[in-house]
């Protein structure tokens, strides 16, 4: 597991190892962050996937429920509005060797999301 420094309300919930990245979360977006990837697995499985499916995650942050959604689902749309996270997201995939994420920066409330469903997701359910 890849570890991060994650600072919330003034509390460290992640053990701080020298020349990790530092997460602060940002009240204005109202972030919080999934850091146990044994919850992240319960969720991922929760969403019962069957046959070929697409899912929509809203504020991945680093990938934590992302590297446990995209071995389920032929496509995975990660929509982030944090660009310092997004980078991190995006070094946490290619680490993983995780290539059917597609990541969106933006602000879900201002997303089309009939059209990304229509672009991206032709021929798949969506969860």
């Amino acid at each position: 597991m890849d570890e991060f420094i994650v600072f919330e309300l003034g509390v460290n919930f992640m053990k701080v190892q020298e020349g990790l990245p530092v997460f602060y979360a940002k009240k204005s977006l109202g972030q919080n962050f999934l850091i146990s990837e044994a919850i992240a697995q319960k969720i991922a499985e929760a969403s019962l996937v069957e046959g070929d499916c697409g899912a929509i995650e809203i504020g991945p942050a680093y990938g934590a429920l992302t590297k446990k959604l995209a071995p389920l689902f032929k496509k995975v749309i990660a929509i982030e509005i944090d660009e310092q996270l997004i980078l991190q997201l995006e070094r946490n995939l290619l680490q993983n060797n995780i290539n059917n994420v597609k990541i969106i920066h933006g602000d879900i409330l201002k997303q089309d999301m009939s059209k990304i469903i229509k672009e991206e997701f032709a021929n798949l359910n969506v969860v």
